[in-house]
């Protein structure tokens, strides 16, 4: 939570965390940044570490990224806006 405190403190309206509940995960993750570049990754849960690793691929093909925002715009309509204190 203080780390999401500073980040707001430091973008404003610019940020807006959402979270979902605890019987919600995977292991996959999508970024998209505007209509140059997407990326999906998935976790590599490592044998011998206890930090998670990524592994992904990046699509800059506009259709691939109308693809993974669809799908990441579908994700966080799900999850739920972290109220500010």
């Amino acid at each position: 939570m203080d780390a999401i405190k500073k980040l707001t403190e430091a973008y404003g309206d610019k940020l807006e965390v959402r979270f979902f509940s605890e019987k919600v995960s995977g292991t996959m993750r999508n970024f998209v940044f505007g209509k140059e570049i997407a990326v999906n990754g998935i976790k590599i849960l490592p044998e011998t570490s206890d930090e998670p690793s990524y592994v992904g691929t990046a699509y800059v093909d506009l259709q691939d990224i109308e693809v993974l925002d669809y799908k990441f715009n579908s994700l966080w309509d799900l999850a739920k806006p972290l109220k500010s204190k």
